[in-house]
């Protein structure tokens, strides 16, 4: 592995966290969907207001805020995006998201970086701030969580 590789790796290991990453099935559209007007139930359940069946997995990363030169070569963000990494071959899409505590992003692009044997060392992911409605999404989000977790008694 590159040095770059071992670095980013261990920054991972040292300030990574747990995250939720809701992957969106853009292949199977929700019931939800009104067929006339195509839009979403903006508070389904099933798929968050997004239209789209999804999956939500836990996903251990590291982030930081990205620099004014890597959000100018992905695109003229309003704001400045997150930068998150995780450990090995990650299957993002464009437009999944990514739950952080109490902020949403929305996965722009991301890159699976390889070390120098060609073994995938981490996925660099660039996720601005999700353009739905953030309390709305995050509300929605935490009822489908507690319907599925376990009861701690």
């Amino acid at each position: 592995m590159d040095k770059n590789a071992i670095v980013v790796n261990r920054l991972i290991d040292r300030y990574g966290y747990y995250a939720y990453w809701v992957k969106l099935n853009k292949s199977m559209r929700c019931e939800c969907v009104n067929p006339s007007t195509k839009e979403p139930d903006k508070e389904c359940k099933h798929c968050l207001g997004t239209g789209y069946y999804i999956t939500v997995r836990r996903l251990f990363l590291a982030s930081r805020e990205g620099k004014e030169y890597e959000s100018d070569r992905a695109q003229s963000f309003a704001v400045t995006p997150k930068i998150m990494y995780t450990k090995g071959f990650v299957e993002f899409d464009k437009d999944d998201i990514i739950i952080d505590s109490e902020s949403v992003y929305t996965v722009y692009t991301f890159q699976h970086i390889r070390g120098k044997e060609g073994n995938l060392s981490y996925t660099k992911v660039i996720a601005p701030d999700l353009k739905l409605n953030r309390a709305q999404f995050l509300k929605l989000f935490k009822e489908l969580i507690n319907e599925h977790l376990p009861n701690r008694r």
